[in-house]
C-alpha cells in the first residue's frame, strides 16, 4: 500500500505546552518528542494548525503516547486567516483507548 502524502503544515496556536514538549515538534517529520499539553493543564486543549492551500483530507493520523492517552479528541476545519479569525465547523470527534488490558 502507498504511504499517504504528507501535508505540511504550520503550528499556528496551542493552548499549553509542557516543557521540552513544544507543539512546533510536530511540524518536524520524524520528530520523536512530538507535543504535550502542559501538566494541570484546563481542558480543553486547543491545537491550531494552518495549511499552505485546500486539500482534500481522507485520512488523519492522531498519535498518542502510551501513558498519555487523550481521552477525546474533537476534529475541526476552517476557513480564514490566523485562528482567531478564521470560521470553524465542527467534523466530529473520537475517544481513544486508555491502553489498559
Amino acid at each position: 500500500k502507498k504511504e499517504p502524502m504528507r501535508i505540511p503544515f504550520k503550528v499556528v496556536a496551542c493552548t499549553s505546552a509542557e516543557d521540552g514538549f513544544p507543539a512546533s515538534e510536530l511540524e518536524r517529520r520524524h520528530s520523536k518528542r512530538g507535543w504535550q499539553s502542559a501538566r494541570f493543564c484546563y481542558y480543553p486543549q486547543d491545537l491550531v494548525l494552518q495549511f499552505d492551500g485546500e486539500y482534500e483530507v481522507r485520512e488523519l493520523r492522531i498519535l498518542s503516547h502510551q501513558s498519555s492517552i487523550a481521552k477525546k479528541v474533537h476534529v475541526s476545519i476552517g476557513t480564514g486567516l490566523g485562528a482567531r479569525k478564521a470560521s470553524f465547523k465542527g467534523l466530529g470527534c473520537l475517544t481513544l483507548d486508555e491502553n489498559v488490558r
